[in-house]
């Protein structure tokens, strides 16, 4: 299991379409992989705690 810190670094240039959030988790770089590229695992951890996550296609492809 992953254990999620809760703090977050945000940084959003207003020259840029872009936003950063920078984030500790207690967990190796395999596992955070993991949680992003598995739709049953990031459907688990995205979003709070009572929100059902449903994802009909997921391509976790770069």
């Amino acid at each position: 299991m992953i254990d999620r810190y809760d703090t977050a670094q945000i940084e959003a240039d207003p020259t840029l379409p872009l936003v950063r959030i920078t984030r500790d988790f207690a967990a190796t770089p395999a596992q955070v992989q993991r949680a992003h590229t598995d739709p049953e695992l990031y459907a688990r951890w995205v979003g709070p705690n009572d929100v059902t996550t449903r994802i009909d296609h997921w391509d976790a492809r770069s």
